[in-house]
């Protein structure tokens, strides 16, 4: 499990919160006392919507020449693959990905050693949640 976060008052009152459950990827229902002095629950439906924000790139070699043609791949925290692109001729990758959640990243190119990233998007307010130059190393010295 990740670390708990606050969903806000409308979710977390000071009063008990339980059940929080998504019913799909847009709605949920959770049972609260937080409108109610004689501690009975009642049910209470959200709608939620994916946020999203974008880490973006760009591969370089030692003499930070963009590597075109590089394989980028975009793993979660326990190393389960979620998405992969090739650098076009600017060297560039992007992907979409979850505020709050660990990935790692992994560069492969043919000739050079391959380089890997961790990293975390702790802000859920911003666009592009970050931005990361990755330099290989050739395995020609």
């Amino acid at each position: 499990y990740s670390e708990p976060r606050s969903l806000g008052p409308d979710i977390n009152s000071q009063k008990d919160e339980i059940a929080f459950t998504f019913i799909d990827d847009e709605n949920g229902v959770f049972s609260s006392d937080k409108d109610n002095n004689e501690r009975r629950f009642n049910m209470f439906r959200f709608n939620a919507k994916e946020i999203l924000q974008t880490l973006r790139g760009m591969i370089v070699a030692e003499n930070d020449e963009k590597l075109i043609n590089t394989i980028v791949v975009l793993y979660d925290a326990y190393g389960n693959e979620i998405e992969r692109k090739i650098t076009g001729r600017n060297g560039f990758y992007e992907f979409q990905i979850r505020p709050y959640e660990v990935y790692n990243l992994r560069a492969i190119k043919d000739g050079y050693n391959d380089a890997f990233v961790r990293f975390q998007s702790n802000e859920n307010n911003r666009d592009v949640a970050f931005t990361e130059t990755v330099q290989l190393k050739s395995q020609i010295n």
